[in-house]
C-alpha cells in the first residue's frame, strides 16, 4: 500500500493536510481522520516531510463525501 500527503478541504475556506493511502488500483481507501503535522527524528527528515506535504499542493484538492456505501470516501474536486 502506497501513500501520500494530500490537501483535504474540511470547510468552505479551510483545508488541511492529511495522508492518503492507496490501493493496488490507485484508489484513496483511507485517510488520517485529523490533520498531520510535519515531524523527524533529524532536522534533514523534517525538512524532507516539509517538502512531501508541499507536493501536495500540485494535486488535486479532496473532499470527504459522508456517508458512501460502506463508510465515507474521499474525491477529488475541481478548483479546491
Amino acid at each position: 500500500m502506497t501513500w501520500n500527503y494530500r490537501m483535504l478541504k474540511v470547510a468552505e475556506d479551510a483545508y488541511s493536510i492529511i495522508e492518503a493511502f492507496y490501493d493496488e488500483e490507485g484508489e484513496i481507501k483511507s485517510w488520517t481522520e485529523a490533520a498531520v503535522a510535519p515531524s523527524g527524528d533529524t532536522k534533514e527528515e523534517l525538512i524532507l516531510d516539509l517538502k512531501m506535504m508541499l507536493h501536495a499542493q500540485s494535486l488535486p484538492v479532496v473532499e470527504e463525501l459522508p456517508f458512501f456505501q460502506n463508510g465515507n470516501k474521499l474525491v477529488e474536486i475541481v478548483n479546491g
